[in-house]
């Protein structure tokens, strides 16, 4: 009897939780619609690691921010202005990606390799998309496409150049 008890409490507890997780996508792009997402290589030896850092607050502000050797070498910032329309296509872009759902990490990620993971808020809630997630993988896919898309070629561009010519001048330590 006790069981039974315990396994009902316990599909009671993962049906609160489920609708708990379930995230609403507004149809109409909310006043506090910001993103943060982070780019990340492998494990590199700290001239090689390079990092991205992408920000774009309610006000279409928008940054881009590039790391090398774990933030203990050269880096640049970036500033470029979303439009009102540019914030409402990225919100129903990513909307259509499949942003809006509960995600979760995978329990057994795989070891190296590059990540990226983001934190998108809309309507007082924010959306954790992992570095890893459990599923998904089409849908993380094509959230990483969109969010990219958001910052503009010649600010890409830009940090392409950087990137290389950072890279370039830096050494392995002795």
């Amino acid at each position: 009897m006790q069981t039974r008890v315990n396994l009902l409490a316990l599909l009671v507890l993962m049906a609160v939780a489920g609708a708990c997780a379930s995230v609403r996508a507004l149809e109409e792009r909310p006043d506090d619609f910001s993103v943060e997402a982070r780019w990340r290589t492998g494990s590199l030896p700290p001239p090689y690691h390079h990092s991205e850092h992408i920000t774009i607050s309610p006000a279409g502000d928008g940054v881009l921010r590039g790391e090398t050797a774990y933030g203990d070498g050269p880096s640049e910032t970036w500033t470029f202005q979303l439009g009102e329309d540019d914030l409402d296509r990225l919100y129903d872009d990513l909307r259509e990606a499949g942003l809006f759902r509960s995600w979760r990490e995978d329990t057994n990620p795989p070891v190296g390799g590059g990540s990226w993971w983001a934190d998108v808020t809309a309507g007082g809630d924010t959306t954790e998309i992992p570095s890893f997630p459990r599923g998904g993988w089409g849908d993380k896919q094509r959230v990483e496409d969109v969010l990219r898309s958001a910052v503009p070629s010649a600010t890409w561009s830009a940090h392409a150049s950087w990137l290389s010519d950072a890279l370039s001048t830096l050494s392995e330590p002795d």
